[in-house]
């Protein structure tokens, strides 16, 4: 069923004897205190790219936490939005329950190193700096700069 139709989403949590998970296509932090409020998800899912940001991320999370909801951010790929996802789970007491991590090769088209590696269902982040990672001069050099007219 379409994601946005909340008494939809709440019938089938209440009715079905498995976390339902919802939230990783909405953008508003109030329409995800709204999912917590009706009970339309047993688990919240927001996606930093899809609600705004880490900040708008972290508060959806600590709305989850104070629900007494657990968050599992959801985030697909390789790209930077994994390592900020990752520093968000690594932050957020509700975020603790599991995790989606890729398990895709993307050898040929990294950006930036060094991407964890999910080892016994644990990644270990990088304690350097910032975001813990390096973007890659040579994905640099194949990026193209472009300038918006609008």
């Amino acid at each position: 069923m379409p994601f946005w139709e909340y008494e939809n989403t709440r019938s089938v949590a209440a009715t079905l004897d498995i976390p339902v998970g919802l939230g990783e296509q909405e953008f508003s932090v109030e329409n995800m205190r709204q999912i917590m409020q009706d009970g339309s998800a047993d688990v919240i899912q927001p996606d930093i790219g899809y609600i705004g940001g880490v900040t708008r991320a972290r508060q959806v999370a600590d709305l989850a936490n104070l629900a007494g909801l657990p968050c599992v951010p959801h985030s697909s790929g390789r790209s930077l939005t994994a390592i900020f996802t990752a520093h968000l789970v690594t932050a957020m007491p509700a975020c603790s329950l599991f995790h989606e991590w890729t398990i895709e090769d993307t050898s040929t088209m990294r950006v930036y190193e060094p991407f964890p590696v999910a080892c016994d269902g644990e990644i270990v982040l990088s304690d350097s700096p910032g975001w813990g990672v390096e973007i890659s001069g040579a994905a640099l050099q194949r990026m193209e700069r472009r300038i918006s007219s609008l």
